[in-house]
């Protein structure tokens, strides 16, 4: 199934090229090849990544 193979790519693939991966992931739905849900799941997986190094390292959050 193509969403296995992206999510794989996501998950292995550096940062940096995660943005041509969500270009991938989108033109992939457009054509049919992933449902709405699995886009959406990888496209929230795209953004925890992104996210994840977007932190200064060591920083932490502090809860209330």
């Amino acid at each position: 199934m193509f969403a296995d193979h992206l999510r794989a790519a996501i998950e292995a693939a550096p940062r940096i090229t995660l943005p041509a991966i969500a270009a991938q992931l989108w033109r992939a739905y457009g054509e049919g090849q992933v449902t709405e849900a699995e886009a959406e799941a990888l496209s929230g997986l795209i953004e925890v990544r992104q996210a994840a190094g977007s932190a200064p390292q060591g920083a932490t959050t502090k809860s209330a």
